[in-house]
């Protein structure tokens, strides 16, 4: 396991059953080792359990910041899970995440490479060949064409030149969910100038600061930036379910999705934060999807984020006198069919999609009577 927060309670006693069976790579950053701070004692459970020669405490030049489970049957890696989700409270139940799962021999043998870089010898992870370059793994049966970057690296432009010139040459459209777009690098610096001068590229996004929500929408010049206050009042569902989660990132996700209308579209994800100084400094790994139905699925998501923080925006605004409604008299629609704007690349991208799309099977009545 590697492991960056980790205080989930059922997690922390799932890997206390495994004893000397888990082996692990857990970050001691100042954030998990100052009084009060529920990693302590999920290291003592832990070293209690596995045995101090099994987990291994550092932080390579800045965070050990992987998020990896490794499954191992007969001493040999069969599965791996990574994604940008900590293996903490927050990360699981509170934070925008995602996470993927690739029950792959080859793939889960390269994670397991980097594991044992990372466990005895992080000082040269960077020097070493598992963070040479993009691992290629197109050819696995089964799996989506895709290549993963273990990090950190002597420079970061051997993981994210790809994704900047990805971005750079984009035809279509940008989505994206982004932890924080303050850090510095090629990528950082592509997708805020995108979002800010793009007028061909439909380009859609979210990210956060300390001081709130930026969201990216078509048209725009720069992000909305929207304060993250719980909504209490007021509100229908699936809204009325949230909880304020406390002070802290709520947009914890890290992906881009370029083009995802195309038959070579581009995803971009992983534990890495999309900045040169992360690349450099943090033990981290990032993934290159390329693949219509990966790219549909993160597309779907940067599109639900925005629209959800959006909502949440104007909500906080709207009273019972003044509802968020909609004036009969309001031409709303006319934007979508200005020609080389934003708004019209919107409706031309989607309706294409929707036209493109196979026609779904008839309606079928359930068997009980109920639904269809």
């Amino acid at each position: 396991m590697f492991a960056y927060d980790l205080d989930e309670p059922d997690i922390i006693q799932m890997l206390v059953k495994f004893g000397k069976r888990l082996r692990a790579v857990l970050d001691n950053a100042p954030l998990h080792t100052k009084p009060g701070a529920m990693e302590i004692l999920a290291k003592q459970a832990l070293v209690a359990s596995a045995g101090s020669d099994n987990i291994k405490i550092g932080h390579f030049q800045r965070f050990a910041h992987d998020k990896v489970f490794i499954q191992k049957k007969s001493g040999v890696p069969v599965r791996v899970l990574t994604g940008s989700a900590n293996w903490s409270v927050r990360g699981l139940y509170v934070q925008a995440n995602n996470v993927l799962v690739f029950n792959d021999a080859d793939t889960a043998g390269q994670y397991e490479t980097a594991f044992e870089q990372s466990f005895s010898d992080m000082v040269g992870f960077a020097a070493s060949e598992i963070a040479e370059g993009w691992v290629d793994l197109s050819q696995q049966p089964g799996l989506p064409k895709f290549s993963v970057a273990f990090s950190p690296h002597k420079s970061s432009d051997v993981s994210l030149d790809l994704v900047a010139q990805a971005i750079k040459n984009a035809k279509s459209s940008v989505l994206f969910a982004i932890m924080e777009l303050s850090g510095a690098g090629p990528v950082i610096s592509e997708v805020k100038s995108l979002a800010a001068t793009s007028t061909n590229i439909f380009s859609y996004g979210v990210t956060q600061s300390l001081s709130g929500m930026s969201l990216y929408k078509p048209g725009a010049t720069g992000g909305i930036l929207t304060p993250f206050a719980f909504l209490a009042k007021n509100v229908p569902p699936p809204f009325d379910a949230e909880t304020s989660g406390g002070p802290g990132q709520v947009i914890h996700d890290k992906f881009v999705v370029v083009d995802f209308d195309t038959d070579t579209p581009s995803v971009f994800t992983g534990s890495s934060n999309l900045s040169a100084g992360g690349e450099e400094q943090n033990g981290d790994n990032l993934l290159a999807i390329t693949d219509p139905a990966v790219a549909s699925i993160y597309a779907v998501q940067a599109l639900g984020l925005v629209d959800h923080f959006y909502f949440r925006a104007l909500q906080q605004t709207a009273t019972q006198t003044a509802p968020m409604t909609l004036d009969a008299t309001d031409q709303w629609w006319q934007n979508y069919y200005q020609e080389g704007t934003l708004k019209a690349r919107e409706r031309e991208l989607f309706c294409k999609q929707a036209a493109a799309a196979p026609a779904p099977p008839p309606l079928r009545r359930a068997a009980s009577g109920g639904g269809d």
